[in-house]
């Protein structure tokens, strides 16, 4: 049986936060520090391509409403605008375009802390059924 963890252990690690959401969208917070950083000085980008997976994930299982499934990315795409530095706040908005029984298609704008784009994200996610049970947790 499938265990659910939340928050996830990724999201722990990057320190992702959840700022608001409601059904079919998300909005969350991220300080990138050093670790995130490639050797230009940079915030790497599949770091921030980690950040806008995680704020696309949670957006679609918003518009679960109810179900018990879990998500996949099937297929993800992100397009970088400007470079982020370390310890620039980022934000990003998720919203559900189309979501299906088995497949939904979700977009993310991640910017920065005067409202810059920074990142465009695209995404289509599988939607797989389960089984309530007793040893799913949320932690």
């Amino acid at each position: 049986m499938t265990r659910i963890k939340i928050p996830p252990n990724c999201d722990v690690t990057f320190g992702f936060e959840l700022a608001d959401k409601g059904v079919g969208w998300t909005e969350w917070k991220w300080t990138p520090d050093e670790r995130w950083e490639n050797p230009a000085g940079v915030v790497q980008g599949g770091s921030i391509g980690a950040f806008a997976d995680t704020v696309m994930a949670s957006t679609v299982v918003t518009a679960l409403a109810g179900e018990k499934a879990l998500v996949y990315t099937a297929e993800s795409k992100v397009s970088f605008f400007r470079a982020v530095r370390p310890g620039q706040l980022l934000r990003g908005r998720g919203e559900v375009v189309h979501k299906g029984r088995r497949i939904a298609f979700a977009e993310a704008t991640i910017t920065d802390a005067e409202g810059k784009t920074v990142a465009r994200a695209s995404s289509t996610w599988a939607i797989t059924p389960r089984e309530a049970s007793a040893d799913s947790r949320q932690e």
